[in-house]
Formats: structure tokens, C-alpha cells, sequence
């Protein structure tokens, strides 16, 4: 069904919706991802083109700008960020007029602060891979 409207969709229609995304430090995220795919960080870190060629992984890793972007132009009328998300999807349940809830957090990953995961080595694989998020979304490395 989603495919048949997609294909039906007219930039006239598109201009009327609102378009969101939510974006997450990318260090971070890919913490998450090794552990929501029961993978060690290390190995993910160290064979990440291998990893990628996994498809669920890839959909859980591509570069967020990628979803919010066009040839370097925004075409989303809102990104929020993970870092506070609630607030974030409060603000676009206000803008598209439905009910604020409460989200759950329904895949959780228990985990210690990112930056306990990472060497030099490993912060800088990131920081090239995801450049353009970093830069986009004003990501920074921090420390725990």
C-alpha cells in the first residue's frame, strides 16, 4: 500500500504535508546498533563495510542527512533530535494538531556512556563516516 501511494504522490500534495526526521549523534547510534544487533562494538567498528552490506543494519546506520536532505538542502520542515526526543515529538504532535503522548521505549539497549566504547582510532572511523551528519546536525564527540 505504501509503495502505491508513494508512486501516486504529487510535489503539489508533498508541499501540503509536514515533513519531519529525527536525527541522533552518530557515536552514539552506532553503540546502539551493535548492541541491538547483539554485535561486538569492536568488530563493527573494524569491519563496518561488511557490516553494511547486511541490509538491516545498513537501514539502522545510513547517514541521517540522507533522509532529511537534498544536494545539501534541507526538504524536511523539522528535525529532532534523540537527544530529546519527548520534547521534540511534543512539538510535532502540537504542529500537525494531534494529542501529545507519552513515547515508549519499546528497544532499549542498556549500555554504559558512548565514549567508554571508543579509542582514537575507532572516534575517528566515525567522525569520517559520518562527516556530513556531524557538520549537518552539529554533532560533537563527548566525553561520559
Amino acid at each position: 500500500e505504501f509503495e502505491k501511494w508513494l508512486r501516486r504522490l504529487t510535489d503539489e500534495q508533498l508541499e501540503r504535508y509536514y515533513i519531519f526526521s529525527f536525527t541522533r549523534n552518530p557515536w552514539d547510534r552506532l553503540v546502539s546498533v551493535a548492541h541491538h544487533f547483539n554485535i561486538s562494538f569492536d568488530k563493527l567498528i573494524k569491519d563496518f563495510d561488511r557490516h553494511q552490506g547486511q541490509l538491516k543494519i545498513q537501514l539502522h546506520s545510513l547517514p541521517i542527512h540522507l533522509y532529511t536532505h537534498f544536494s545539501g538542502v534541507p526538504f524536511v520542515d523539522f528535525i529532532g533530535r534523540f537527544e530529546h526526543l519527548q520534547d521534540d515529538f511534543d512539538h510535532v504532535c502540537k504542529r500537525v494538531g494531534i494529542a501529545q503522548i507519552k513515547l515508549p521505549h519499546a528497544s532499549s539497549t542498556r549500555h554504559a556512556h558512548y565514549s567508554t566504547y571508543y579509542d582514537s582510532d575507532a572516534e575517528a572511523i566515525v567522525a569520517s563516516r559520518y562527516a556530513k551528519d556531524i557538520e549537518t546536525f552539529g554533532y560533537r564527540f563527548e566525553k561520559e
